[in-house]
């Protein structure tokens, strides 16, 4: 597969998450209600899974699998030991979001259309990870501002046109977990950065250009990864050897939920 990125319905990526949890935990799994779905849904998406070659037969049992190339990318996804959830919004529009997925083997970022479609891109480096996020938020054009400081924050605020958050996770089993955060806004024909919002900081605002906001989430993102696996960095090829392996967790909406120690779905607001 390469780098090239994985199209899936909503119904397929259940189908995927059914088959890497198992059935038996899929089973007391609230998937399909949280997603819509009816078996119906799952049927059909398994016949379009196997016309495009991703669900494979097992000619020794009566149950089929996933193709084993597919197995890196969708557990990268459904089992992430990083998770960067990216949140925004432009004027007029809904708000959207993307998630990127971080394991030893692959970095992912997961994005949905409003029709439910979910583009999974396999991405090479933390460097891809900050351009995917700038081009996703419309912010990859923006050049070295020549301003310094803001006149009015609060005006410049209350009128922009596009808000971004981004946040990276790595301990995604604790009941309280350390999050750490960047926002921009676009106003005008200006791009504004902040960098630190957790507890105990104080963001501050500041003009910016995209490579700005793309070495902001690189560093989250390096940050996160160097505290699930200490010693580790995401390397240029994007993969890393001898991490911990990831715990099973769900999947909703592209978005994966933890798992309490009965195995039962957790839930995270977004």
């Amino acid at each position: 597969m390469g780098l090239e990125p994985l199209t899936l319905s909503t119904a397929e990526l259940a189908v995927v998450y059914q088959h890497l949890l198992g059935s038996g935990q899929a089973q007391e799994s609230t998937l399909l209600v949280d997603l819509n779905l009816d078996e119906a849904d799952l049927r059909a998406a398994r016949v379009s899974l196997s016309e495009r070659g991703f669900l494979m037969s097992n000619p020794r049992r009566s149950e089929s699998a996933l193709a084993p190339s597919l197995e890196p990318i969708l557990r990268t996804v459904t089992q992430p030991q990083v998770l960067g959830v990216l949140q925004f919004t432009k004027t007029g529009e809904p708000s959207r979001a993307a998630y990127v997925s971080w394991t030893a083997d692959k970095t992912v970022i997961n994005r949905a259309d409003p029709d439910g479609v979910h583009t999974l891109q396999p991405l090479a480096s933390s460097q891809e990870v900050g351009e995917a996020v700038c081009r996703e938020t419309g912010v990859e054009a923006f050049k070295r501002p020549k301003i310094s400081e803001p006149a009015d924050l609060e005006a410049i605020v209350g009128s922009a046109s596009m808000r971004a958050v981004f946040m990276a996770v790595s301990d995604l089993t604790a009941d309280q977990q350390h999050v750490r955060a960047a926002s921009w806004i676009v106003s005008g024909d200006q791009l504004w950065l902040a960098v630190g919002m957790g507890a105990e900081e104080t963001p501050r605002m500041h003009p910016a250009a995209a490579d700005d906001v793309s070495e902001a989430v690189q560093s989250l993102i390096d940050t996160a990864i160097s505290e699930a696996v200490p010693g580790v960095a995401l390397s240029t090829s994007g993969e890393v050897a001898g991490a911990n392996k990831p715990s099973k967790r769900s999947l909703r909406e592209g978005k994966p939920a933890h798992r309490r120690a009965d195995g039962k779905p957790k839930r995270t607001s977004r």
